[in-house]
C-alpha cells in the first residue's frame, strides 16, 4: 500500500488591496481626482492553479462581506480525494464607498492560489462635495 503523509504548519495567506482612486487621463498623464465621491462595485481578480481562496469586503459601520472560490465542483475533473486546481477570473459583489472599504483575498488553507490581476467596477460622482 502506497500512503501519503503531508506535513505543515497552518498560516493565513492575507493580501490587503490598496485604496482605489479614480483616475482621469490628462495630457500630462495619468492624475488622480480627490474631489467626489467613487463608490465601487464589485471587484474581478484573475487567478492561476488555485484551489481555495475568499474575498472578504469590509466596508466602515457594516458586517464583512465574504464570497469563497472552491472550484467547479460539477467538473469531470473532480475527485473526492484530491483537491480541484483551477485557473480563471472570479468577480465578487459588493457596494461601498472606496475611501471606507478594505478589500482583501485570504486563504486558512493549505490550497495553493496564485493571483496576477485585479480590476474594479464602480461609479465617479464628481458632483459629490462634502457641506
Amino acid at each position: 500500500h502506497n500512503h501519503s503523509i503531508i506535513a505543515g504548519i497552518n498560516y493565513l495567506m492575507w493580501y490587503r488591496f490598496s485604496p482605489q482612486f479614480y483616475r482621469e487621463t490628462r495630457e500630462n498623464g495619468a492624475s488622480v481626482i480627490r474631489e467626489g465621491r467613487l463608490q465601487l462595485l464589485r471587484f474581478r481578480v484573475a487567478f492561476q492553479k488555485s484551489g481555495y481562496f475568499k474575498s472578504r469586503v469590509q466596508s466602515f459601520g457594516r458586517d464583512p462581506i465574504e464570497t469563497e472560490f472552491v472550484g467547479n465542483l460539477d467538473s469531470h475533473e473532480f475527485q473526492f480525494d484530491k483537491p480541484y486546481i483551477q485557473s480563471g477570473e472570479f468577480t465578487f459583489l459588493f457596494r461601498a464607498r472606496a475611501d471606507r472599504v478594505y478589500i482583501d483575498i485570504l486563504n486558512p488553507y493549505h490550497y495553493p492560489s496564485t493571483f496576477q490581476s485585479a480590476e474594479w467596477v464602480g461609479t465617479f460622482d464628481s458632483d459629490a462635495r462634502r457641506i
